[in-house]
């Protein structure tokens, strides 16, 4: 009783020290005034984190996958490593504003008016992107043709099993070309919905509305691509953080339509993936696969554990040895398997597939041990101010917002840690785009920045 009265007063003070510390370095924590680091807080930090590792802690789980395999002394360190990331991570931010001087936060940021990058509508650049977005639909159609079909429609009346074989083969036996998939149909897809929006914003030009709903369609329709349970999910959070960069602010209105979406699109992708209709099933705490809540709650951090268990007992710390052929070859290493795999094949049992890929104290610990829990928050931290402070410096064009969103919901604490720091398709897509956008740049006559006028500037919230 004492040991679990001492981790919940824990646990709520240093909630309370970390809400201050995100705070001071995002700007605003309110729903409506939703922004990167924000939403890092409340979905990686609380949701999908700092609530499992309490219960565990405090051995009120009932899972047989966690019992069965760690030991209590695992159950401490995980709740200890997630409550001194919650510290470290803001004061990493916190430490690269003040080595670069930053005076702007994302609330202040996100206040200021769209601005073209040049001329004052940015025409030849939207023509560039007008035609990077039917490459990208030509490689949505491509990627869905190399894969059989619409993945949706293949599994509607196949089994749990068999949609979880029509998942793995999309995933890890994808028969097309892997750049086409996941640079133009899977990133520059979203990327480019994001942008026309925001060039629909500034300008109020129909053709940018269309452009903007021809993406969007297209972007709903890749990713139910490969059969994940969140990317929907994941995408609609980014109109919410969209709009936050766009108004400096969106309503609850639109905040509470964009939540229901997700609840949406999640059963949706639970009733396809587990072929679980029961609506309560979904929701219940005693079933662990195919409930959204316990995936939301302990999917992430299960990793952590099973990290615990596997490095170094039953195989030794990787470093760099799994993040890149690249790297390896430059030393004479041998590549590894990333740390999910090496897990998901070590440890025997059905339960760990798919909970491999884990917050970012798993991949610190399987790569570097205990330094890696103790300077991968902090260095994470500092990844995350170094690109806030990158995107503060550029002025706030439809490009910059567009591209600023979608790395918002994408790279969150729960996506692990080295994808911060060593990410080679976000790299290659931000490439295929900056070429585009030069493409436009020197196709145009005008070289300066005209910005629009207060009146054209400004548009009314949603």
């Amino acid at each position: 009783m004492l040991h679990n009265i001492i981790i919940l007063l824990v646990s709520f003070t240093m909630l309370y020290i970390s809400y201050r510390l995100f705070l001071k370095v995002s700007g605003s924590m309110q729903i409506t005034h939703l922004n990167w680091i924000s939403f890092n807080y409340y979905f990686g930090v609380i949701l999908q984190s700092l609530i499992g590792v309490v219960i565990i802690a405090m051995n009120l789980d009932s899972s047989e996958k966690l019992t069965n395999l760690i030991s209590q002394d695992d159950r401490l360190l995980a709740w200890a490593a997630v409550v001194y990331g919650m510290i470290a991570i803001p004061i990493g931010i916190l430490f690269i504003y003040r080595m670069f001087g930053v005076k702007t936060n994302l609330s202040t940021f996100a206040q200021k008016p769209l601005m073209p990058l040049i001329g004052k509508t940015d025409q030849s650049i939207r023509y560039a992107l007008y035609f990077l977005g039917v490459i990208c639909i030509l490689s949505v159609l491509y990627s869905i043709w190399t894969s059989g079909g619409i993945s949706m429609l293949r599994s509607a009346f196949q089994s749990a099993a068999a949609t979880a074989e029509i998942r793995a083969e999309i995933g890890w036996h994808y028969s097309g070309i892997d750049f086409i998939r996941q640079v133009f149909a899977l990133m520059l897809t979203p990327i480019l919905s994001f942008i026309f929006f925001s060039y629909w914003r500034m300008t109020r030009q129909r053709s940018c509305f269309i452009w903007f709903i021809i993406m969007f369609l297209a972007s709903l329709t890749v990713l139910t691509f490969s059969l994940a349970k969140s990317a929907l999910s994941f995408y609609v959070i980014g109109y919410i953080l969209l709009l936050v960069l766009i108004d400096g602010k969106t309503t609850r209105r639109f905040t509470a339509i964009c939540v229901c979406l997700v609840m949406i699109f999640l059963i949706m992708m639970y009733a396809v993936s587990y072929r679980e209709h029961d609506i309560s099933s979904m929701f219940s705490i005693d079933n662990f696969n195919s409930s959204i809540v316990t995936r939301l709650i302990f999917g992430q951090i299960v990793g952590i554990y099973f990290s615990f268990f596997v490095f170094p007992s039953l195989h030794a710390h990787q470093g760099l040895l799994s993040q890149s052929g690249v790297i390896s070859s430059l030393f004479g290493w041998e590549k590894e398997l990333p740390y999910d795999l090496v897990m998901t094949q070590t440890i025997s049992s059905s339960s760990v597939k798919g909970l491999g890929t884990s917050l970012y104290p798993a991949e610190a610990w399987a790569l570097f041990g205990w330094p890696g829990l103790v300077f991968c928050p902090l260095l994470l931290g500092m990844a995350i101010g170094v690109i806030s402070w990158m995107m503060f410096r550029f002025p706030k064009t439809p490009v910059h917002v567009g591209v600023y969103a979608y790395i918002s919901y994408k790279l969150v604490i729960t996506a692990g840690f080295m994808l911060f720091f060593y990410n080679p398709e976000l790299i290659k897509t931000l490439i295929v785009l900056f070429v585009f956008v030069m493409i436009g740049v020197f196709l145009s006559p005008l070289k300066v920045r005209q910005p629009l006028r207060q009146d054209e500037a400004s548009s009314r919230s949603i």
